[in-house]
């Protein structure tokens, strides 16, 4: 189950104009994330001036059972007037897109000023809300209309004769009101919202806010949707042409940030860049919904939703796909524009949902291991393990084996000469015929058990020395450099490079292996500690790695690679 999170800070909807600056000697608020017997809670501590803040959120971080403390951050909605017709639909190629499928069952979270639930447009799509922002206030009034507008692009229904369409056809929306009737909110109320919503069942979480100050409350109520399989959608901001500063929350790990393009697939001057931007989506002009009748919006914020929307039918079409591997759908079958490839003002393109659904299709193949399970290795120190079905699958398939006839040793950490006898046994039970040992240099193999196995896969490009004469087999191999070795070798069995994968872990920045750790993560191969940490410099257990290789053995299954 997952525990109850209870939150505190300040945040608003972006609209035009700069935030607000904060009062010098006006009281504070400090907004603490707290680990308690109850699960996580938020609470708020109030300071004379900003620097007292500072001062107490610095005192709170010491204690053991707080997750985050700050001064309360501001945010606002991101829109612009404008007047025009749906043209965003005809652009995505929806009625395309819904033939291969919908958004049924589907829960996007709108976390910003509320949703009109009077709205004939949006009759019958609002499940229970949560007003964060005022107490004793409902999330389906929405005295600014910011919401409103976002909750129709994602939802509106379809084939009603009343109004507009949205994408994400017979998607649910989350009503999360964290922004007043100006669009102004507080950092503990984004927090508080986001975290509402996943412990309601929310699959989608849209945050058409931001700010350019950033906030850890926000940052880590992000992780915890991702930890609980849920995709964070955000828009990248309208300070394009007032400075382009980086946009919070969109620029967090595991938030899929989301750039504007206008009728041209040009870039709106409005539309904030960065190489944080992920991907783009029609954002110029966009005719939604808001209270009493329609209205035409410009902004990141009118962006998002066509993004968060197509999250929404991939996860109704293949709901086994982890956070990451939506992302990485989305991001790998955009449409690109601009210059070719990644670029700062557009990301991966423009969104595809026709794409993306086809994409996301996986077809039926012999699982790895049997669905019903194998027989079990019969050691008697892996019951009750966690990964004792994985360990089953790898020892039947050959891959490892015990360190006894009767133990697995499951709590011994893995070696480099371990782990490259493991690689040469997956690569070739995926077909791949290794070349025959030879001495690559290597001055102290001899009499290691695996002296060939390094050989043979450093001869084939998988593993390199420590230095240029050593390979040093007796080390224990850290989880940062077992992400490259494991990359190598999907790469030479598939042939191709690896998806590029998004920033998925906060402790790997500057690592040498960062970009292995993220291609794992969105292949959903590694999924970290499930605090945002991935723990690079730590060594990997034998059971832990028993997982690892399944995964590996099951990608190869699904690709037909498996002999």
């Amino acid at each position: 189950m997952r525990p109850c999170l209870v939150v505190a800070a300040v945040v608003f909807a972006l609209l035009s104009g700069a935030l607000p600056a904060a009062a010098a000697d006006t009281a504070v608020t400090v907004a603490t994330l707290v680990e308690t017997p109850r699960g996580v809670v938020v609470r708020r501590s109030t300071a004379p001036s900003r620097g007292a803040a500072a001062d107490l959120a610095q005192q709170l971080r010491r204690r053991p059972d707080v997750i985050a403390a700050e001064p309360v951050v501001s945010v606002r909605a991101l829109g612009d007037p404008g007047r025009s017709h749906q043209w965003g639909l005809d652009r995505l190629r929806a009625e395309t897109a819904w033939t291969h499928g919908d958004a049924s069952g589907q829960v996007v979270a709108v976390v910003d000023t509320g949703v009109d639930g009077a709205h004939p447009d949006l009759a019958g799509t609002l499940v229970a809300g949560f007003d964060a922002a005022t107490v004793g206030g409902s999330p389906t009034q929405d005295l600014h209309g910011h919401g409103t507008h976002v909750a129709g692009i994602a939802a509106a229904v379809v084939d009603n004769s009343v109004g507009i369409a949205g994408l994400g056809r017979r998607a649910a929306i989350m009503p999360v009101r964290v922004l007043d009737a100006d669009g102004l909110g507080t950092s503990d109320d984004v927090a508080e919202g986001i975290i509402w919503a996943v412990d309601h069942g929310a699959d989608v979480v849209n945050l058409s806010l931001g700010a350019a100050e950033r906030s850890s409350v926000i940052a880590s109520a992000i992780r915890y949707a991702n930890v609980n399989d849920v995709v964070v959608v955000a828009a990248a901001g309208n300070e394009g042409a007032d400075g382009n500063p980086v946009t919070y929350p969109a620029a967090e790990p595991g938030v899929v940030a989301v750039a504007a393009v206008d009728r041209a697939d040009a870039h709106p001057s409005f539309s904030s860049s960065g190489d944080w931007v992920d991907i783009a989506a029609p954002g110029v002009d966009i005719v939604s919904t808001v209270p009493g009748g329609y209205a035409s919006l410009s902004g990141t914020s009118m962006a998002a939703p066509f993004v968060a929307a197509t999250a929404a039918m991939v996860r109704a079409r293949h709901a086994e796909l982890t956070p990451d591997q939506v992302a990485t759908v989305l991001v790998t079958t955009a449409d690109d524009v601009g210059n070719a490839g990644t670029d700062p003002l557009f990301g991966a393109g423009v969104v595809d949902p026709v794409a993306a659904l086809s994409s996301a299709a996986t077809p039926e193949h012999e699982p790895a291991c049997p669905a019903d399970g194998v027989p079990s290795a019969g050691f008697t120190d892996v019951a009750g393990n966690r990964h004792e079905a994985a360990i089953d699958c790898v020892v039947w398939r050959g891959v490892a084996r015990g360190a006894t006839a009767r133990t697995y040793a499951p709590g011994l950490q893995v070696t480099r000469g371990q782990m490259a006898s493991l690689l040469a046994n997956v690569v070739e039970h995926a077909g791949v015929t290794l070349p025959a040992p030879s001495d690559q240099g290597f001055d102290d193999l001899a009499g290691s058990v695996h002296a060939d196995r390094v050989n043979q896969l450093a001869a084939a490009g998988l593993v390199a020395g420590v230095t240029r004469n050593a390979y040093r087999p007796g080390a224990v191999v850290s989880r940062a450099q077992m992400a490259t070795f494991l990359v190598r070798a999907i790469e030479l069995v598939e042939d191709a490079r690896m998806a590029a994968g998004r920033d998925a872990f906060h402790d790997d920045d500057g690592n040498v292996h960062e970009a292995s750790i993220d291609k794992l993560a969105a292949a959903g191969i590694a999924s970290g500690s499930g605090d945002g940490t991935y723990l690079p410099s730590a060594g990997v257990r034998r059971d832990q790695m028993a997982s690892f290789l399944a995964r590996v053995l099951e990608r190869f299954a699904a690709g037909g690679r498996l002999t």
